[in-house]
């Protein structure tokens, strides 16, 4: 029966165990995602950091300059900003090829511990198709202002009109092409942006000093209170006065001699 008791107990002490690895396991770092040729997705991811001493400049500076020299692969760099103060924050966002995406994450959160990480995706399957469309349509009518243009028998007033035509589809066409590498570029590579924050650790004196900060605010509260309280008072305290002369004037009434 001991030897019974003492099997499960292990068996317990060992669940236990277990699910406190479980609960205590860190979060992975994103990897970078492809998107299928059919399916036009383009992929964000978002990584929170926390530090436990002050390094985010640090972090940023190595993050720059990894994606300046292109370190693991095609890297631009979107934007970049840093919040100073007691604790430092930092905020940096790149565009890198999905296959930077693990490496870069790795660097930017070494000595440093990944509380959130996101992935999702943009569909652009519509807005690629809607682009090609329109550069389709001003392709064929490029086609036809050209054939208009070799008749040299039109009036000089239709030939302004349709060089001036082609030359705004010209300007078109230019923006539809800037318009599809757009595309192009957000559906081959990666969106990454990183959160980065200092675990902030209260000291005692920091209390201190928090609590004379609110005193003011404290003291402007409670007299607020205070001033609304007695003003609801006020009414309660005329109306008990009037019920009391009131009862005066009955008592006196009721338990007068009568001649």
């Amino acid at each position: 029966m001991r030897r019974r008791l003492l099997l499960v107990g292990l068996c317990v002490l060992a669940a236990a165990g277990c699910a406190g690895s479980k609960g205590q396991q860190k979060l992975a770092a994103p990897t970078g995602e492809r998107a299928k040729a059919d399916a036009f997705l383009a992929y964000e991811h978002t990584v929170s950091i926390l530090f436990a001493s002050d390094v985010v400049a640090a972090r940023e500076d190595g993050l720059r300059k990894a994606c300046s020299t292109e370190q693991f692969g095609s890297c631009s760099l979107i934007s970049i900003g840093m919040t100073q103060g007691t604790f430092a924050e930092g905020r940096i966002v790149l565009r890198v090829a999905p296959d930077a995406v693990e490496p870069l994450v790795k660097l930017a959160s070494d000595g440093g511990e990944i509380t959130r990480r996101d992935t999702h995706a943009e569909d652009l399957a519509e807005v690629v198709a809607q682009t090609q469309q329109s550069r389709e349509v001003m392709l064929h009518q490029r086609q036809n202002f050209e054939r208009l243009a070799q008749r040299h028998d039109a009036p000089v007033a239709d030939q302004v009109t349709v060089a001036r035509e082609l030359a705004a589809l010209e300007v078109a066409l230019d923006e539809n092409e800037k318009t599809a590498a757009q595309q192009r570029r957000r559906i081959e590579t990666n969106l990454l942006s990183f959160d980065m924050h200092v675990r902030e650790v209260p000291s005692r004196l920091g209390r201190i000093g928090d609590a004379f900060d609110g005193l003011g605010d404290s003291f402007s509260e409670g007299l607020a209170s205070t001033v609304e309280a007695i003003g609801y008072g006020i009414p309660l305290l005329v109306l008990a006065f009037i019920a009391a002369l009131l009862w005066r004037w009955v008592w006196r009434k009721v338990t007068r001699p009568r001649s």
